[in-house]
């Protein structure tokens, strides 16, 4: 299991993305549970075991720190101090 440990709030700013990060316990939630169950019905599960919505979260709460810290060190790359999406888009092809 992926464990989290900043929190990422997202403003959106004329197609820019401005990160602030925090550090935050591991048992703090980025995602709610009931987004994950959510998704999944959404996908065409008829029943959702709390494992199941626990493990989603864990996987996509990683994969979004990811994403975001590699648009960070593009951003700065770039010198900027703002996360536009080019830097998300460039990040997911990397």
């Amino acid at each position: 299991m992926v464990e989290v440990n900043h929190i990422i709030e997202e403003k959106f700013k004329n197609d820019s993305i401005v990160f602030c990060c925090m550090s935050i316990s591991k048992s703090s939630r980025l995602l709610p549970l009931a987004t994950m169950e959510n998704l999944m019905l959404e996908a065409g599960a008829e029943r959702v075991s709390e494992d199941a919505k626990k493990e989603l979260k864990s996987i996509l709460e990683g994969y979004a720190t990811d994403i975001a810290e590699k648009s960070i060190k593009y951003a700065k790359h770039a010198g900027r101090k703002t996360i536009k999406s080019e830097d998300i888009k460039l990040a997911l092809k990397n």
